[in-house]
């Protein structure tokens, strides 16, 4: 290599800039213990794996699913997966959008929590009680423009339909439902709770669901109520 060579590899490596080490992430394999000391921001993105986090974990992101996840201390715990088994010492914060997820902590002020999945609970250590009574619920927005049909199977759900939907069937319980205009409402779940601006048939093949409609969405039209279960109630909003 000549002279000027050098000074042009030299000069490359001087003013390139030091590339930035990427959180730890894990895809695969059934575990590890890692010192969060090494990289404090961790993701487990896979399932069916055992971790052991030591010291002071940043941020631990949890997409899998049933893990079984040990940490000494999380300042941010984010979990979208579900029936994962996580125990910490002490914790900050913990954000649970998955369902059926399990949080223990056992030394320090509870942490702050957000819940916005299904079944997710969060104790202290050697307790019962779950350490928020009232999880915050996220409202998820449908646009019926984009997808006029919609079938929900699931339980605790918050939900705004826009636009004019052709049919929402909801089979799961404990839902509610806020719906400017659709043709078809289906309940056949429990415990739900529909307000549409303009519906043209309504059937409750559930029980104790609560519906209510302002109008039909169809000009004229008369309105389609069938009833085949049992306690429902069925009304014009006032």
């Amino acid at each position: 290599m000549n002279t000027v060579m050098k000074r042009i590899l030299v000069l490359l490596v001087a003013v390139t800039p030091a590339t930035a080490s990427a959180d730890k992430m894990w895809n695969q394999g059934k575990g590890t213990t890692w010192d969060c000391a090494k990289d404090p921001v961790v993701t487990i993105a896979h399932g069916k794996a055992t971790y052991t986090f030591k010291g002071t974990c940043k941020t631990v992101n949890i997409s899998g699913a049933t893990n079984k996840v040990k940490a000494e201390h999380v300042e941010e715990l984010n979990v979208s997966g579900s029936s994962n088994t996580i125990d910490v010492g002490t914790l900050g914060r913990v954000n649970l959008s998955g369902s059926q997820n399990k949080v223990t902590f056992k030394d320090g002020d509870a942490p702050q929590i957000n819940i916005t999945g299904t079944q997710d609970v969060v104790t202290r250590a050697g307790g019962t009680e779950p350490a928020t009574a009232t999880p915050a619920v996220a409202t998820t927005t449908i646009d019926c423009s984009k997808n006029a049909l919609f079938e929900y199977a699931e339980n605790n759900g918050t939900f705004k339909f826009t636009g004019a939907c052709q049919k929402i069937a909801i089979s799961g319980n404990n839902n509610q439902l806020e719906v400017e205009t659709a043709q078809a409402i289906i309940v056949s779940g429990n415990g739900n709770v529909v307000a549409a601006a303009a519906v043209d048939s309504i059937m409750t093949a559930g029980n104790e669901n609560k519906v209510t409609y302002k109008k039909t969405a169809t000009p004229k039209a008369t309105i389609k109520i069938m009833n085949p279960g049992n306690k429902n109630k069925i009304a014009k909003a006032k």
